[in-house]
Protein backbone atom coordinates (compact mmCIF):
# COMPACT_ATOMS: atom_id res chain seq x y z
CA UNK A 1 0.00 0.00 0.00
CA UNK A 2 1.40 3.41 -0.94
CA UNK A 3 2.36 5.63 1.99
CA UNK A 4 0.43 8.91 1.91
CA UNK A 5 2.02 12.36 2.14
CA UNK A 6 2.12 13.81 5.63
CA UNK A 7 0.54 17.12 6.58
CA UNK A 8 4.05 18.42 7.23
CA UNK A 9 5.14 17.55 3.69
CA UNK A 10 2.06 19.27 2.20
CA UNK A 11 2.64 22.32 4.37
CA UNK A 12 6.30 22.52 3.32
CA UNK A 13 5.24 22.16 -0.32
CA UNK A 14 2.77 25.02 0.20
CA UNK A 15 5.43 27.21 1.91
CA UNK A 16 8.06 26.43 -0.80
CA UNK A 17 10.40 24.82 1.74
CA UNK A 18 11.01 21.51 -0.08
CA UNK A 19 14.17 20.83 -2.07
CA UNK A 20 13.87 20.09 -5.79
CA UNK A 21 14.09 16.31 -5.24
CA UNK A 22 11.41 16.49 -2.53
CA UNK A 23 9.11 18.54 -4.77
CA UNK A 24 9.46 16.06 -7.64
CA UNK A 25 8.82 13.08 -5.31
CA UNK A 26 5.75 14.76 -3.79
CA UNK A 27 4.31 15.61 -7.21
CA UNK A 28 4.87 12.08 -8.51
CA UNK A 29 2.96 10.73 -5.51
CA UNK A 30 0.14 13.28 -5.98
CA UNK A 31 -0.09 12.18 -9.62
CA UNK A 32 -0.93 8.57 -8.66
CA UNK A 33 -2.70 9.01 -5.31
CA UNK A 34 -6.23 10.43 -5.58
CA UNK A 35 -6.56 10.98 -1.82
CA UNK A 36 -3.34 13.03 -1.57
CA UNK A 37 -4.26 14.89 -4.78
CA UNK A 38 -7.54 15.97 -3.13
CA UNK A 39 -5.71 17.09 0.00
CA UNK A 40 -3.06 18.96 -1.96
CA UNK A 41 -5.27 20.59 -4.57
CA UNK A 42 -6.70 23.29 -2.26
CA UNK A 43 -3.65 23.66 -0.02
CA UNK A 44 -0.93 23.93 -2.63
CA UNK A 45 -2.60 24.38 -6.01
CA UNK A 46 -0.62 27.55 -6.92
CA UNK A 47 2.67 25.95 -5.86
CA UNK A 48 1.90 22.72 -7.72
CA UNK A 49 1.10 24.69 -10.87
CA UNK A 50 4.34 26.62 -10.44
CA UNK A 51 6.43 23.46 -9.98
CA UNK A 52 4.70 21.71 -12.88
CA UNK A 53 5.64 24.69 -15.01
CA UNK A 54 9.26 24.37 -13.81
CA UNK A 55 9.29 20.64 -14.61
CA UNK A 56 7.90 21.35 -18.09
CA UNK A 57 10.63 23.93 -18.54
CA UNK A 58 13.30 21.42 -17.47
CA UNK A 59 11.92 18.85 -19.90
CA UNK A 60 12.10 21.41 -22.69
CA UNK A 61 15.70 22.21 -21.71
CA UNK A 62 16.61 18.51 -21.73
CA UNK A 63 15.00 18.10 -25.12
CA UNK A 64 16.85 21.13 -26.45
CA UNK A 65 20.14 19.79 -25.04
CA UNK A 66 20.06 16.88 -27.49
CA UNK A 67 22.09 17.95 -30.51
CA UNK A 68 19.63 18.33 -33.40
CA UNK A 69 20.34 16.95 -36.83
CA UNK A 70 20.48 19.75 -39.38
CA UNK A 71 20.41 19.67 -43.19
CA UNK A 72 23.59 19.14 -45.19
CA UNK A 73 24.64 21.64 -47.88
CA UNK A 74 23.42 19.29 -50.61
CA UNK A 75 20.00 19.03 -48.95
CA UNK A 76 19.81 22.81 -48.63
CA UNK A 77 20.75 23.29 -52.32
CA UNK A 78 18.12 20.71 -53.30
CA UNK A 79 15.57 22.65 -51.25
CA UNK A 80 16.31 26.01 -52.94
CA UNK A 81 16.31 24.23 -56.35
CA UNK A 82 12.75 23.10 -55.64
CA UNK A 83 13.54 19.38 -55.44
CA UNK A 84 13.87 18.52 -51.74
CA UNK A 85 13.01 15.23 -50.13
CA UNK A 86 9.91 15.06 -47.95
CA UNK A 87 12.12 14.69 -44.87
CA UNK A 88 14.13 17.81 -45.79
CA UNK A 89 10.97 19.88 -46.37
CA UNK A 90 9.48 18.86 -43.01
CA UNK A 91 12.75 19.56 -41.20
CA UNK A 92 13.22 23.04 -42.74
CA UNK A 93 9.62 23.95 -41.94
CA UNK A 94 10.27 23.12 -38.28
CA UNK A 95 13.93 24.29 -37.88
CA UNK A 96 14.60 28.03 -37.69
CA UNK A 97 18.35 27.57 -38.31
CA UNK A 98 18.02 25.50 -41.49
CA UNK A 99 15.20 27.72 -42.77
CA UNK A 100 17.44 30.77 -42.27
CA UNK A 101 20.31 29.10 -44.17
CA UNK A 102 17.96 28.15 -47.00
CA UNK A 103 16.83 31.80 -47.24
CA UNK A 104 20.49 32.87 -47.44
CA UNK A 105 21.09 30.44 -50.33
CA UNK A 106 18.14 31.58 -52.45
CA UNK A 107 20.08 34.51 -54.07
CA UNK A 108 22.70 31.91 -55.13
CA UNK A 109 20.10 29.65 -56.75
CA UNK A 110 21.75 27.41 -59.36
CA UNK A 111 21.17 24.00 -60.83
CA UNK A 112 23.59 21.27 -59.83
CA UNK A 113 25.48 21.48 -63.14
CA UNK A 114 25.82 25.26 -62.81
CA UNK A 115 27.11 24.93 -59.28
CA UNK A 116 29.72 22.36 -60.36
CA UNK A 117 30.89 24.72 -63.09
CA UNK A 118 31.07 27.58 -60.58
CA UNK A 119 33.18 25.51 -58.19
CA UNK A 120 35.52 24.35 -61.00
CA UNK A 121 35.96 27.93 -62.20
CA UNK A 122 36.66 29.13 -58.70
CA UNK A 123 39.27 26.42 -58.16
CA UNK A 124 40.90 27.20 -61.51
CA UNK A 125 41.06 30.91 -60.74
CA UNK A 126 42.70 30.15 -57.40
CA UNK A 127 45.38 28.13 -59.26
CA UNK A 128 46.01 30.86 -61.84
CA UNK A 129 44.39 28.96 -64.70
CA UNK A 130 42.13 30.64 -67.25
CA UNK A 131 39.37 28.34 -68.47
CA UNK A 132 37.88 28.77 -71.94
CA UNK A 133 34.35 27.80 -72.88
CA UNK A 134 34.19 24.12 -73.77
CA UNK A 135 32.16 24.79 -76.88
CA UNK A 136 34.91 26.77 -78.64
CA UNK A 137 37.17 25.07 -81.16
CA UNK A 138 40.50 23.79 -79.84
CA UNK A 139 42.21 24.30 -83.21
CA UNK A 140 42.32 28.09 -83.00
CA UNK A 141 42.37 29.09 -79.37
CA UNK A 142 42.08 32.81 -78.74
CA UNK A 143 45.11 34.60 -77.37
CA UNK A 144 45.35 34.44 -73.61
CA UNK A 145 44.58 37.68 -71.82
CA UNK A 146 46.20 38.67 -68.58
CA UNK A 147 43.90 38.03 -65.67
CA UNK A 148 42.19 41.05 -64.18
CA UNK A 149 41.83 40.89 -60.44
CA UNK A 150 39.18 43.08 -58.92
CA UNK A 151 38.31 43.31 -55.29
CA UNK A 152 34.58 43.66 -54.79
CA UNK A 153 33.28 43.98 -51.26
CA UNK A 154 30.64 41.33 -50.53
CA UNK A 155 27.14 42.70 -50.45
CA UNK A 156 25.35 42.14 -47.14
CA UNK A 157 22.79 39.36 -47.02
CA UNK A 158 19.50 40.40 -45.52
CA UNK A 159 18.00 37.64 -43.39
CA UNK A 160 14.39 38.21 -42.37
CA UNK A 161 13.83 38.03 -38.63
CA UNK A 162 12.29 34.77 -37.47
CA UNK A 163 8.79 35.15 -36.04
CA UNK A 164 8.52 35.06 -32.26
CA UNK A 165 5.99 32.22 -32.35
CA UNK A 166 5.08 29.57 -34.89
CA UNK A 167 1.41 30.43 -34.33
CA UNK A 168 0.66 33.80 -36.02
CA UNK A 169 -2.42 34.22 -33.84
CA UNK A 170 -0.15 34.39 -30.78
CA UNK A 171 1.90 37.13 -32.45
CA UNK A 172 -1.24 39.21 -33.09
CA UNK A 173 -2.53 38.56 -29.56
CA UNK A 174 0.66 39.83 -27.90
CA UNK A 175 0.98 42.80 -30.26
CA UNK A 176 -2.63 43.84 -29.61
CA UNK A 177 -2.10 43.64 -25.84
CA UNK A 178 1.04 45.79 -26.07
CA UNK A 179 -0.60 48.37 -28.31
CA UNK A 180 -3.80 48.63 -26.25
CA UNK A 181 -2.13 48.41 -22.85
CA UNK A 182 -4.72 45.86 -21.64
CA UNK A 183 -5.01 42.09 -21.44
CA UNK A 184 -7.80 40.62 -23.63
CA UNK A 185 -10.24 39.47 -20.93
CA UNK A 186 -13.68 38.33 -22.18
CA UNK A 187 -16.36 41.00 -21.94
CA UNK A 188 -18.82 38.67 -20.19
CA UNK A 189 -16.76 38.24 -17.00
CA UNK A 190 -18.82 40.94 -15.26
CA UNK A 191 -22.03 39.08 -16.14
CA UNK A 192 -20.50 35.86 -14.80
CA UNK A 193 -19.85 37.56 -11.46
CA UNK A 194 -23.36 39.05 -11.28
CA UNK A 195 -24.43 42.16 -9.43
CA UNK A 196 -25.68 42.19 -5.85
CA UNK A 197 -28.41 44.57 -4.79
CA UNK A 198 -27.52 46.28 -1.51
CA UNK A 199 -29.98 45.74 1.29
CA UNK A 200 -30.99 49.00 2.95
CA UNK A 201 -29.23 49.22 6.30
CA UNK A 202 -27.46 45.86 5.77
CA UNK A 203 -23.70 46.05 5.24
CA UNK A 204 -22.97 42.32 5.38
CA UNK A 205 -20.83 40.81 2.66
CA UNK A 206 -21.95 38.02 0.37
CA UNK A 207 -21.09 34.53 1.61
CA UNK A 208 -17.77 33.27 0.36
CA UNK A 209 -18.44 30.48 -2.15
CA UNK A 210 -15.81 29.08 -4.46
CA UNK A 211 -15.78 28.74 -7.46
CA UNK A 212 -17.94 31.79 -8.05
CA UNK A 213 -17.86 34.48 -10.75
CA UNK A 214 -14.72 33.06 -12.36
CA UNK A 215 -13.48 30.89 -15.23
CA UNK A 216 -11.61 27.71 -14.25
CA UNK A 217 -9.66 24.98 -16.03
CA UNK A 218 -10.51 22.14 -13.62
CA UNK A 219 -13.29 19.79 -14.75
CA UNK A 220 -13.67 18.36 -11.23
CA UNK A 221 -13.45 21.47 -9.03
CA UNK A 222 -13.74 21.48 -5.24
CA UNK A 223 -16.78 23.45 -4.05
CA UNK A 224 -16.35 25.27 -0.72
CA UNK A 225 -18.63 27.50 1.37
CA UNK A 226 -18.75 28.94 4.92
CA UNK A 227 -19.08 26.28 7.62
CA UNK A 228 -21.81 26.34 10.24
CA UNK A 229 -21.67 24.17 13.35
CA UNK A 230 -24.13 21.26 13.49
CA UNK A 231 -25.27 21.90 9.90
CA UNK A 232 -26.01 19.34 7.22
CA UNK A 233 -25.37 20.40 3.62
CA UNK A 234 -26.60 19.35 0.18
CA UNK A 235 -24.97 20.86 -2.92
CA UNK A 236 -27.04 21.29 -6.10
CA UNK A 237 -25.32 21.89 -9.45
CA UNK A 238 -27.16 23.28 -12.50
CA UNK A 239 -26.46 23.86 -16.18
CA UNK A 240 -29.03 26.40 -17.19
CA UNK A 241 -32.29 25.29 -15.57
CA UNK A 242 -31.33 21.62 -15.50
CA UNK A 243 -29.87 20.00 -12.40
CA UNK A 244 -26.83 17.98 -13.50
CA UNK A 245 -25.48 16.78 -10.13
CA UNK A 246 -26.07 16.92 -6.39
CA UNK A 247 -24.25 15.74 -3.32
CA UNK A 248 -25.23 13.38 -0.56
CA UNK A 249 -25.88 15.03 2.82
CA UNK A 250 -22.58 16.45 4.04
CA UNK A 251 -21.25 17.59 7.40
CA UNK A 252 -18.19 19.38 6.01
CA UNK A 253 -18.26 22.52 3.87
CA UNK A 254 -16.55 20.95 0.87
CA UNK A 255 -17.67 18.78 -2.06
CA UNK A 256 -16.30 17.54 -5.36
CA UNK A 257 -18.49 16.05 -8.14
CA UNK A 258 -18.05 12.36 -8.85
CA UNK A 259 -17.96 12.85 -12.64
CA UNK A 260 -16.02 15.42 -14.73
CA UNK A 261 -17.99 18.46 -15.85
CA UNK A 262 -18.14 19.49 -19.50
CA UNK A 263 -15.67 22.00 -20.90
CA UNK A 264 -16.90 25.26 -22.39
CA UNK A 265 -20.06 25.23 -20.23
CA UNK A 266 -21.35 27.66 -17.59
CA UNK A 267 -22.67 26.19 -14.35
CA UNK A 268 -24.53 27.54 -11.32
CA UNK A 269 -24.63 25.97 -7.86
CA UNK A 270 -26.14 26.45 -4.44
CA UNK A 271 -25.95 24.91 -0.98
CA UNK A 272 -28.92 23.87 1.16
CA UNK A 273 -27.77 24.19 4.79
CA UNK A 274 -30.11 22.59 7.33
CA UNK A 275 -29.69 23.39 11.04
CA UNK A 276 -31.88 23.27 14.14
CA UNK A 277 -33.14 26.71 13.17
CA UNK A 278 -34.34 25.53 9.78
CA UNK A 279 -33.20 25.53 6.14
CA UNK A 280 -30.95 28.20 4.64
CA UNK A 281 -29.91 28.57 0.99
CA UNK A 282 -26.46 29.80 -0.06
CA UNK A 283 -26.11 32.14 -1.81
CA UNK A 284 -29.21 33.76 -0.40
CA UNK A 285 -31.02 36.71 -2.00
CA UNK A 286 -30.16 39.41 -2.82
CA UNK A 287 -26.72 37.89 -3.47
CA UNK A 288 -26.22 36.91 -7.14
CA UNK A 289 -26.17 33.23 -8.12
CA UNK A 290 -22.88 31.38 -7.78
CA UNK A 291 -21.85 30.84 -11.41
CA UNK A 292 -18.61 29.73 -13.02
CA UNK A 293 -17.41 28.62 -16.47
CA UNK A 294 -14.93 25.92 -17.53
CA UNK A 295 -12.58 26.73 -20.39
CA UNK A 296 -13.20 24.92 -23.68
CA UNK A 297 -11.15 21.94 -24.81
CA UNK A 298 -9.52 24.08 -27.51
CA UNK A 299 -8.47 26.72 -24.96
CA UNK A 300 -7.19 24.02 -22.62
CA UNK A 301 -5.01 22.49 -25.37
CA UNK A 302 -3.75 25.91 -26.46
CA UNK A 303 -2.65 26.80 -22.93
CA UNK A 304 -0.92 23.43 -22.53
CA UNK A 305 0.96 23.95 -25.82
CA UNK A 306 2.07 27.46 -24.82
CA UNK A 307 3.33 26.23 -21.43
CA UNK A 308 5.25 23.45 -23.17
CA UNK A 309 6.79 25.60 -25.92
CA UNK A 310 7.28 28.93 -24.09
CA UNK A 311 7.34 28.24 -20.32
CA UNK A 312 9.27 31.47 -19.59
CA UNK A 313 7.31 33.79 -21.89
CA UNK A 314 5.04 35.30 -19.26
CA UNK A 315 3.87 38.01 -21.66
CA UNK A 316 2.42 35.40 -24.04
CA UNK A 317 1.04 33.27 -21.20
CA UNK A 318 -0.66 36.23 -19.52
CA UNK A 319 -2.36 37.16 -22.81
CA UNK A 320 -3.51 33.57 -23.48
CA UNK A 321 -4.83 33.04 -19.96
CA UNK A 322 -6.63 36.39 -20.12
CA UNK A 323 -8.29 35.51 -23.43
CA UNK A 324 -9.50 32.24 -21.90
CA UNK A 325 -10.96 34.20 -18.96
CA UNK A 326 -8.59 32.74 -16.33
CA UNK A 327 -8.10 36.03 -14.50
CA UNK A 328 -6.05 34.80 -11.56
CA UNK A 329 -3.53 32.95 -13.72
CA UNK A 330 -3.29 35.80 -16.24
CA UNK A 331 -2.46 38.37 -13.56
CA UNK A 332 0.07 36.04 -11.94
CA UNK A 333 1.97 35.63 -15.24
CA UNK A 334 1.72 39.39 -15.84
CA UNK A 335 3.31 40.00 -12.44
CA UNK A 336 6.21 37.70 -13.37
CA UNK A 337 7.15 39.57 -16.57
CA UNK A 338 10.66 41.00 -16.01
CA UNK A 339 11.26 44.75 -16.13
CA UNK A 340 11.79 45.93 -19.70
CA UNK A 341 12.95 49.12 -21.45
CA UNK A 342 9.90 48.69 -23.69
CA UNK A 343 7.46 51.24 -22.29
CA UNK A 344 4.54 49.22 -23.69
CA UNK A 345 5.33 46.29 -21.41
CA UNK A 346 5.59 48.54 -18.35
CA UNK A 347 2.32 50.21 -19.30
CA UNK A 348 0.62 46.81 -19.65
CA UNK A 349 1.91 45.69 -16.23
CA UNK A 350 0.78 48.87 -14.49
CA UNK A 351 -2.59 49.08 -16.24
CA UNK A 352 -4.09 45.82 -14.95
Amino acid sequence: MTKHLTEDTLARLHNRQLQASGIAEALRHIGVCEECADRARDLAAPEIARVQELLAREAAIREAAEPPRHCTHEELFAYVDGAPSEETSLHIDACDLCRSEAIDLKPLHRTHSQRRWMWVAAAAAAAGIVLVPLLRSREKPPPALPPVIRTVPPSPTLVPAAPRYSNPDWVRLVDDALESGHLPFPRDLAQLRGESEALRGDIRKAARLDPRGIVIDDVMPAFTWPHTDDATYVVLLFEGEEEVAHSEPLTIARWRPAQPLRRGRTYAWQVEARTAKGLAILPSPPDPPARFRIVSAQQHEELAAALRLHPDDHLLLSALYARAGLEREAKEHLRRIPSSPDHRIERLKSGQ
